[in-house]
């Protein structure tokens, strides 16, 4: 967007200013794209060790060269990468992508999929009925359609292990079980808090409630 004119009021170079904001917020949320395609090229595991051009990239993905380079430029914008000349270096905030117990990339492989992109574009008929977005998009809520589709169940479940993860230090500090003789989890998944808290507390014994594919 062109800058304001020098002849602009305050108040209009206030609006100008907002507007500018209000666009760089609506096309970075579309970026959110970009980071899901790096994360399931696998992208910063590949930069972790090394910079890499995006021909070598794209010899190690399958990508095409020309579009993968266009898809690392967008993410420099974001400060997931740096770009020196024409090699790709993983910063800080991208090694949050990285493999690990405490990656974020499965928030991105899993939020950033078809399915659940698609259902935001569904949010305007679920503020309208009251019904949720993921029904409108696909026709059955969120729990059914994932025990239909192995590969994205599988995604899920990955992202609530890794977020589990990531708050079991916030629940083990706010939280005395030391008086517990058993703990449920209700909803646990594949039990990542529940093993946390057993293994803060021997004595105690767990109990994991889950759906069967949970």
């Amino acid at each position: 967007m062109s800058a304001p004119r020098t002849g602009a009021s305050a108040t209009e170079r206030e609006e100008i200013a907002a507007a500018q904001r209000m666009h760089q917020l609506i096309t970075r949320s579309l970026l959110v794209q970009a980071i899901f395609v790096a994360c399931r090229l696998r992208i910063p595991d590949l930069l972790a060790g090394a910079v890499r051009t995006a021909e070598e990239l794209a010899e190690a993905t399958g990508a095409q060269p020309a579009a993968l380079h266009r898809l690392c430029r967008a993410l420099t914008g974001l400060g997931v990468v740096t770009l020196d000349g024409d090699r790709f270096a993983l910063t800080s905030l991208g090694r949050s992508l990285c493999s690990g117990p405490h990656s974020a990339a499965e928030s991105a492989i899993f939020l950033g999929s078809p399915a659940v992109w698609s259902a935001w574009g569904a949010l305007g008929d679920a503020v309208l009925d009251g019904h949720a977005a993921f029904g409108h998009a696909h026709g059955a809520g969120l729990f059914d359609y994932l025990s239909w589709h192995p590969g994205e169940l599988a995604a899920f479940q990955t992202l609530m292990s890794a977020q589990s993860r990531l708050q079991i230090p916030a629940v083990l500090a706010a939280c005395d079980f030391t008086s517990a003789h058993t703990i449920v989890d209700v909803g646990g998944g594949q039990g990542a808090l529940l093993a946390a808290l057993l293994a803060a507390n021997p004595t105690a014994r767990g109990v994991l409630f889950d759906v069967p594919e949970g």
